[in-house]
């Protein structure tokens, strides 16, 4: 733990010397590098920090904190990255991918920092594949919405679409990391290990938007007080406004809620994940 301790206060000094310089020029851009810093150096230092049978098999629970917060940090910079006052990252794909490209990133970077895998292929497909995740999963919110409101009831329909889009993407990104970090399992195991975490990936997305106007406007006042915010944007409209999915700070809360609870699921399911061998192919992945 004294490495940890030891990261955090080089970086407290380093940010309160770098932070008041650069904070009125390029206020977005020196708070993210904060963030993205902070997260790289407590990686290195839980990464430093594991016993050596942990770095090669089963991880205790520091691996499933640790990747809970790094799915808060990936959630925290995912709003960050939503321009106001029209948001317009929300409401197109190639925005949408944009967005998803933060959290395959961290998690990427937490794969290789951790041991889960270090096989350069194998990261850039994870990497991929969580970008195409978020529009996929848009487009199914829509669809079953649509499906579920035929049936009169325009709450259930709502958080039909939701669930069914979260476990969707929890499905999606827990089997690629389990595929791309062991190539050799099974897919009916991988199905079974995926699936519980995926529905709890499901149930936080409507818990997610349910929380908008609380929690999504709270964190629209914190990204306002640090200067985050776009100067012509307000709470009005990050309250009310619309993005073609609903109102910002819905979406603003289903983003860190979502990518958290995304976060503890995968350190739980690649708790026993072994690195494999440099030279085993993503071909050895059996069907049956």
């Amino acid at each position: 733990m004294s490495r940890i301790y030891k990261a955090l206060a080089s970086l407290v000094v380093l940010w309160a010397l770098f932070l008041p310089a650069t904070q009125h020029v390029l206020p977005r851009v020196a708070w993210l590098i904060f963030l993205i810093t902070t997260l790289a150096t407590l990686a290195a230092a839980v990464g430093l920090n594991l016993p050596e049978g942990n770095r090669a098999g089963t991880r205790g629970i520091g691996f499933v904190v640790f990747m809970t917060l790094a799915g808060l940090a990936a959630g925290v910079i995912t709003v960050a990255l939503c321009d106001g006052p029209y948001y317009s990252e929300l409401s197109t794909t190639y925005g949408q991918i944009k967005l998803g490209l933060t959290f395959g990133a961290i998690v990427v970077l937490c794969f290789a920092i951790t041991g889960v895998t270090r096989n350069i292929l194998r990261l850039v497909c994870f990497f991929a594949a969580v970008a195409c995740t978020l529009p996929i999963t848009v487009l199914l919110a829509m669809g079953l919405r649509l499906g579920a409101a035929l049936l009169g009831n325009l709450e259930l329909a709502q958080i039909v679409a939701l669930f069914g889009a979260g476990m969707t993407g929890g499905f999606t990104v827990l089997s690629a990391a389990l595929i791309l970090c062991q190539s050799k399992m099974r897919i009916k195991a991988i199905a079974r290990n995926a699936l519980p975490w995926a529905a709890l990936a499901g149930a936080l997305s409507p818990v997610g938007w349910a929380l908008g106007p609380s929690l999504g406007s709270w964190i629209w006042l914190s990204f306002h007080a640090l200067g985050l915010t776009a100067p012509t944007d307000t709470l009005q409209n990050a309250l009310y406004g619309e993005t073609g999915y609903g109102p910002p700070s819905r979406l603003f809360a289903l983003f860190v809620i979502w990518q958290t609870g995304m976060g503890f699921a995968l350190g739980m399911a690649l708790r026993t994940v072994r690195e494999e061998g440099e030279t085993s192919s993503l071909d050895d992945v059996k069907l049956t």
